[in-house]
């Protein structure tokens, strides 16, 4: 065979520069056409996990309900990072050990103590902060990449951040509202929507003599709603839904996520503004992702604008005056438990009067699914 041969037949088996450019265009159209596909297939898992998590936390709460006839508390007692429904309902999620260390939770009889004791998951000791420590997977939602991590370095106050909160229905104010706390949402007839949710706390609740230390006195037992109170319906009346978090925390990350703690976008949401509301901002005591030092510049502040305070309440009432919308990733919007245990998906743009209707328990606006 002549090398003449041999060179003219190479030449009809390779590509051209041509065919190779057109192979490599094929080679980005198709990925550039499955690529949204995957990621959408990620997604629905993702979502179907955060469904899944909220179907077993609200029959943990309804668990719970079977046992002590009535429903876990928003708050053991009315002060800032007191105990929430969260770790009263860990032994129906198999986290009784869990649930053990935080070993003052049942104590209705203690008689001083500070801040970290009493009524409270805080604590330096080395059972409350295990406890605290344990990360829980029913708590995260897959979509937000938590769990993330809060003062891990600090005794007394590490822990994981989470998504999931507990609804204080259609109001503005955890302890009750009045005509004038909500003037600025009755902006239309149609919106007059208002009350209390399957949770509530109420002014001055807990138990007699807790944290006497600091002269406070608290009367009687933490409030706790039963089903029987829940007069729309447990299937008109949301239970729990999500939230989205600070993403980057250095030190003190602020309450958004603190799922262990019965604050205000920690354990607790409203239903007052829309899910993933962008034109009302959530109102927090205690800074907001974009308030901390150094602030969270990963946090969406744009589409989940917030306005906090830079301090948090020691010696009051944790927090007046505060709201926080239901917020996840997914979407077009946020996956909510009902009070009968049922879950659905609430789009971004729900009728504001079907959603705060949603939220309240007793307010006489039974609703129908839309």
């Amino acid at each position: 065979m002549t090398g003449s041969a041999r060179c003219g037949r190479n030449r009809s088996t390779a590509f051209t520069l041509v065919e190779l450019l057109v192979v490599i265009a094929i080679i980005g159209i198709l990925v550039a056409l499955l690529l949204p596909a995957v990621q959408s297939a990620r997604e629905a898992a993702r979502r179907s996990t955060c469904t899944n998590n909220q179907k077993q936390l609200a029959l943990a709460c309804l668990n719970y309900e079977s046992t002590h006839g009535k429903l876990p508390y928003a708050r053991k007692v009315d002060r800032w990072d007191s105990y929430t429904w969260t770790q009263l309902i860990m032994p129906y999620i198999e986290q009784q050990q869990v649930y053990d260390n935080y070993y003052d939770i049942d104590d209705t009889s203690k008689s001083g103590g500070d801040q970290w004791t009493s009524w409270a998951p805080l604590g330096t000791d080395s059972r409350k902060r295990s406890a605290r420590e344990a990360q829980i997977p029913g708590f995260y939602c897959p979509s937000a990449n938590t769990p993330l991590p809060n003062e891990m370095n600090q005794a007394p106050y590490s822990f994981w951040r989470g998504n999931y909160r507990a609804s204080m229905g259609s109001e503005i104010n955890m302890y009750g509202d009045t005509t004038t706390t909500l003037q600025a949402f009755k902006s239309a007839p149609n919106l007059n929507v208002f009350g209390p949710g399957a949770f509530q706390v109420e002014p001055n609740q807990g138990y007699q003599g807790i944290n006497s230390q600091i002269s406070m006195s608290y009367g009687g037992a933490p409030k706790q709603v039963r089903l029987a109170q829940i007069t729309d319906g447990t299937s008109n009346t949301i239970l729990l839904s999500e939230g989205i978090t600070a993403t980057e925390v250095v030190a003190y990350g602020g309450p958004l996520g603190s799922v262990l703690y019965g604050n205000m976008g920690g354990a607790l949401m409203t239903t007052v503004t829309a899910p993933n509301e962008s034109s009302v901002a959530d109102r927090l005591q205690g800074p907001c992702p974009n308030q901390t030092n150094p602030p969270d510049s990963a946090y969406p502040i744009e589409s989940a604008p917030c306005n906090g305070t830079p301090s948090v309440p020691t010696n009051g009432p944790g927090a007046t005056n505060v709201w926080v919308a239901a917020r996840s990733y997914h979407p077009g919007g946020v996956i909510a438990a009902k009070a009968d245990g049922s879950i659905d998906f609430y789009t971004n743009g729900i009728d504001i009067s079907y959603w705060r209707s949603l939220g309240t328990r007793a307010a006489n606006d039974i609703v129908n699914d839309q």
